[in-house]
């Protein structure tokens, strides 16, 4: 019985100790569980994120959400985006693949709908 309560406090201990988050994969500076621009180019400057001024002013879709913030990063031209990034043809919900504006049930998946 004091192997399994080893093991089970083992199994506990990994699992509240996040070792990715201790990791700095860019080597900003910043550790990855902290580090909101986690592709930054080595030897840049970066902020208390992690983030290079080029990363924070950069937006490559136009749609005026910054790259780091943006959840959809290829928002068609003309549409307004919400604080992800997002346009409303863009944004799913509930991730069923039927962007909020065309869905009957945004906030349910097609499988928790019924006819």
């Amino acid at each position: 019985q004091y192997f399994y309560s080893a093991a089970k406090l083992n199994a506990h201990i990994a699992a509240a100790f996040d070792h990715t988050s201790i990791r700095d994969d860019d080597v900003d500076g910043v550790f990855n569980g902290d580090d909101i621009c986690s592709d930054t180019v080595a030897g840049a400057s970066v902020d208390a994120d992690g983030c290079s001024a080029v990363q924070l002013a950069s937006d490559a879709d136009g749609d005026g959400i910054h790259d780091y913030l943006d959840q959809c990063p290829n928002t068609p031209a003309g549409e307004t985006p919400n604080a992800e990034g997002c346009s409303q043809y863009q944004f799913n919900a509930d991730g069923d693949g039927i962007p909020n504006v065309d869905d009957p049930y945004p906030f349910q998946s097609a499988t928790q709908c019924t006819p």
